[in-house]
């Protein structure tokens, strides 16, 4: 299947990827970058707390919106608008807010002041292993589950890779972002088909299948249940094997799963043999993942 791609390289997005991982305690490779956001990134957290939001619900928009809207004062309103009624938007907490977001991006930009050509330079390989292996290897996934579940577009945003390699599916963005390594984080794990994971994971937001899912539970489900997918498609193109061991390296390499990766390897992989056994449709298919994975 034809995806078609926007690949963006972003130094907004790269700088709140960061401070995402520092304001939920994460570790990143850089030290000194590490120190020198502290300040900032408590003051976001600061103002996120005063303004009465959900840390979590902040950084699940100003992401993935940071990578569209260079203005920070236009990001602050639209982030707000996203979480709260737009009549309790005021000046004063946008301006709250885009001055956190301008004070972020001041410390991340003087630590990388050429990122933006950096990112470019790191999307070439990615994007030339996915012309040569992603459409095929949809292609399968949709064979594998349903047609209508993969997107027909999406954006890849690219950030600087501060913690060894992560990815996230932004399913009310129809984005996904990617830490832009040029290695595989595991020798046995293609970051191509890192990525087709995280696109695979797109459409799950849509009603047919999301409808028996509660919405807090829909990320986890939905990255879950499609890894299987992919990675059969990927045993068929000869990138990697489908089995119990490869299960466990993609949930600890890609930091999926925080769990018991062997239990829950053998989980999926029953789960998605007894898909494959009874033909039932995807919607079912997922439900039946969320509730043996009730205590995950």
């Amino acid at each position: 299947m034809s995806i078609d791609l926007r690949w963006i390289a972003s130094s907004s997005a790269s700088c709140f990827h960061t401070a995402h991982l520092l304001a939920t305690g994460s570790e990143i490779i850089d030290q000194q970058l590490s120190t020198e956001l502290n300040q900032p990134v408590q003051a976001l957290m600061s103002a996120i707390a005063n303004l009465g939001l959900e840390p979590a619900q902040v950084w699940q928009h100003l992401i993935p919106l940071s990578a569209g809207i260079e203005n920070n004062n236009e990001l602050a309103d639209v982030t707000l608008r996203k979480l709260i009624p737009i009549s309790e938007i005021t000046q004063s907490k946008q301006t709250q807010l885009s001055g956190c977001f301008q004070d972020l991006e001041n410390a991340y930009r003087t630590r990388f002041p050429k990122l933006a050509d950096e990112l470019i330079q790191r999307i070439r390989p990615l994007r030339e292993q996915w012309e040569a292996r992603g459409p095929g290897l949809m292609d399968t996934v949709g064979r594998l589950t349903e047609p209508n579940l993969l997107v027909g577009s999406a954006d890849v945003i690219l950030v600087q890779p501060s913690s060894g390699g992560r990815g996230v599916a932004h399913l009310d963005y129809n984005s996904v972002r990617l830490e832009a390594m040029l290695y595989n984080v595991d020798r046995t794990l293609p970051e191509v088909v890192r990525l087709a994971w995280l696109i695979s994971q797109l459409n799950l937001d849509l009603p047919v299948y999301s409808e028996r899912i509660q919405r807090d539970r829909l990320r986890l489900i939905a990255g879950y249940a499609m890894l299987p997918a992919c990675f059969q498609a990927a045993e068929e193109v000869e990138l990697l094997s489908l089995n119990q061991a490869s299960f466990a390296a993609a949930l600890e390499a890609w930091r999926i799963s925080p769990t018991d990766n062997d239990q829950l390897s053998s989980t999926l992989l029953d789960w998605w043999q007894t898909y494959q056994q009874t033909n039932s449709s995807w919607t079912v298919a997922l439900h039946a993942l969320d509730q043996m994975l009730a205590d995950v």
